[in-house]
């Protein structure tokens, strides 16, 4: 466990990211380094980063727009101890500023508002489709927020534009260095998922569309596609569980799949179709007119651009978008390893459409990159950035929080959500045993967002012990420093994604490289280990043999999984700051899910209800018993059963369930003194999937 305590561990950081910066900015000729700055939450990452460049012309990423007034604080308060990098560019004595780019809807910005972006909001489009509403507007030459640039040194942008693959090139015109705070890997690994009855709802939709040049060729493909997969879902064919989607659409006919444009071509290419229908009177003076325009030959059979109008907001699910992502991560399906496949019906779910994406942000090589990331893993940074060096800052600190880990269950949401389960009762019966125990404290529970807004009963009986102000949820806290005052907090369940969705993320990251020998590329996917406190890697066969056995090193996979999985735990955890010295605080994390980031003692819900099971106290006192009346030779968990009175397969499963809490430790130190703490099942990163 790391010695440093708070202010001795942030003058390290200070002084070494001093030296990371320094040597970035004095790299020249691109390809810039990547400064990976890995140090716990609460330390002042973020702080510290600014002020040693608040007189850098910088672009600033944070998770969301509005993490820009905690960026400004950053600028304009000084810390003791660290001193801006030198610069002979920027007076020293300047202020520091920083904005970000208008919206859409701010006044005078975009004349075409509420007729052209305000019905897509309405649907629920994203930011992706606005755009395309943008590419087909007749002002987008002469628009005020197309042609907007900053005017201050400092530029701060959402997460989200890292992984649009888009051309606002004003992000980085001028820019000395680019600042990503917190992890961008969810924008830059990419996934869409298309479920069975997903696919039922397009293939309806797509039949009924309003006959359209652009529309038919599109309805005409995805038509063909979609009734093939279908067919398959209710019918798979015999040992197999993926299928390539390339491979489908080669033999429909559609043999173009290396040279699918990307969806900005699209977009493109469908605002200059439609403009040409605007300008001409039927179908036979529009083919004319597009044989005459080379830009239309790039129009694809599948681009989705004009589709999306078409389907808008389908079925209250996204589909239209999810159409049109399908569409572009297909287009850039053509690596050694496909990402796209259909997952076929099985005993572990119904099947339906895995798609992902690697889409790196357009950053200039010539620019340094600097990644702040509490539960960094460099094994996965290196290859998604392999054309930089890595500068790898790294800054170990002192907890002084106690957590505390149940190691009964792992609380997926199903059996949380599960009005016949206990399951939530017996975990909010430990929080109210902490309050009454604790009267003054301050206490906050982290819950999935699905749980608690579509479950009544979970969110009735988090609400009967907490108020609704203290309740955050998994994937929205990162960056925020709202519970660092607090005393107490929860972690209930898992911040599971669906297994397609990490599928998709893992098939983007491993798009890139070739396929070990003798592996199936299109046949892997997630699978637990026996004890279920990690990832044991990716199944590649039909006989279950895991990637590492075919020569394949499964640290990507399982790096993903993590990425998506553990550091989200550790993620909520980070946000009581646990490494306060000045205020003692508890963590109480509900789940037997491995978590290398922190130190944690590990118990049982029954011992926090101080209501310990019957067989564990029995054991430990006949054992202590055992021991008084002077036996000193090893006793087998055979003996023990007997002992007891129960099978061996009684003793077995105890040891299973509770070998990682301190009771269980002390039975194993009574079994055999000579070899204490030797198999008692704590997990370490060398066992398991890190």
């Amino acid at each position: 466990m790391p010695n440093n305590d708070l202010l001795t561990a942030r003058a390290e950081l200070v002084a070494r990211l001093t030296c990371a910066l320094n040597e970035a900015l004095a790299s020249g000729e691109g390809p810039a380094p990547l400064v990976l700055v890995d140090a716990p939450g609460g330390l002042g990452k973020s702080h510290i980063t600014a002020q040693l460049l608040q007189h850098r012309r910088v672009t600033w990423f944070g998770e969301r727009n509005k993490m820009l007034a905690q960026v400004t604080s950053f600028l304009n308060t000084p810390l003791p101890g660290v001193t801006p990098l030198f610069t002979t560019t920027t007076s020293v004595a300047a202020a520091p500023r920083i904005e970000r780019r208008p919206s859409r809807e701010d006044e005078g910005f975009c004349t075409q508002f509420d007729r052209r972006i305000k019905p897509l909001q309405y649907f629920g489009l994203g930011r992706f489709e606005q755009r395309m509403g943008c590419r087909l507007c007749p002002d987008f030459n002469t628009c005020k927020y197309q042609n907007w640039r900053p005017s201050t040194p400092w530029l701060f942008s959402s997460h989200a534009r890292l992984g649009l693959r888009n051309d606002d090139k004003y992000l980085f015109e001028g820019r000395e260095i680019v600042v990503i705070d917190e992890s961008p890997i969810k924008e830059i690994l990419q996934a869409t998922t298309l479920e069975g009855y997903e696919i039922e709802q397009l293939l309806s939709a797509l039949k009924d569309l309003k006959p359209t040049t652009l529309a038919e060729l599109a309805a005409q493909a995805f038509s063909q596609l979609f009734e093939v997969l279908l067919d398959l879902l209710k019918d798979p064919p015999p040992a197999r569980r993926r299928i390539e989607l390339r491979v489908l659409l080669q033999e429909l006919g559609y043999n173009f799949i290396d040279k699918l444009p990307t969806a900005e071509e699209q977009i493109q290419a469908a605002a200059n179709l439609v403009a040409g229908q605007r300008s001409l009177n039927n179908e036979n003076d529009l083919q004319s007119k597009n044989d005459d325009e080379t830009d239309l030959h790039r129009v694809d059979p599948m681009s989705t651009a004009y589709l999306i109008q078409e389907l808008q907001f389908l079925g209250r699910e996204g589909l239209g978008a999810k159409l049109h992502k399908l569409a572009d991560a297909l287009a850039a399906d053509t690596g050694p390893r496909p990402t796209c496949v259909l997952v076929l019906p099985s005993k572990e779910g119904r099947g339906g459409i895995v798609a992902g994406q690697l889409v790196l942000p357009p950053i200039p090589s010539h620019l340094p990159i600097v990644i702040l990331d509490a539960t960094s893993d460099r094994w996965l940074y290196a290859p998604l950035f392999h054309e930089r060096s890595i500068l790898h800052v790294r800054v170990e600190v002192q907890q002084t929080a106690t957590i505390i880990q149940t190691t009964d269950h792992r609380y997926p949401a199903g059996t949380l959500g599960d009005p016949n389960s206990p399951s939530i009762n017996r975990l909010m019966d430990i929080v109210d045993k902490h309050k009454k125990k604790n009267p003054t404290h301050k206490i906050a529970v982290i819950v999935q967002k699905h749980l608690f807004v579509a479950k009544r009963h979970v969110k009735a009986r988090i609400l009967e012990s907490v108020a609704e102000n203290d309740v955050r949820f998994f994937w929205s806290n990162r960056g925020e420093n709202t519970l660092k005052d607090y005393d107490a907090l929860f972690v209930l369940g898992a911040p599971e994604l669906h297994p397609f969705e990490n599928e998709a993320r893992a098939r983007a990251f491993m798009s890139k490289e070739a396929p070990a020998s003798g592996e199936k590329p299109y046949d892997y996917q997630l699978v637990p280990s026996p004890n279920q406190t990690s990832s044991e890697g990716y199944v590649v066969d039909d006989d279950g043999s895991h990637l590492v056995e075919r020569g394949y090193q499964q640290g990507g996979p399982s790096s993903v999984f993590y990425e998506f999985h553990q550091a989200e735990y550790a993620q909520s955890m980070l946000r009581l700051r646990p490494y306060d010295p000045g205020k003692p605080k508890t963590i109480y994390f509900f789940s037997n899910v491995y978590i290398p980031y922190l130190t944690m003692r590990r118990t049982t819900e029954d011992e926090l209800l101080e209501r310990a099971p019957a067989l564990l106290v029995r054991a430990r006192e006949l054992l202590k018993n055992v021991r008084a009346s002077g036996k000193k030779d090893p006793i087998s968990q055979k003996e023990l059963a007997g002992m007891l009175g129960v099978s061996k397969a009684a003793v077995t499963q105890m040891k299973k369930k509770y070998r990682q809490t301190d009771t269980w430790n002390e039975i194993a130190l009574l079994l055999n003194p000579t070899t204490a703490g030797q198999g008692a099942g704590v997990p370490t990163p060398s066992n398991s999937s890190s």
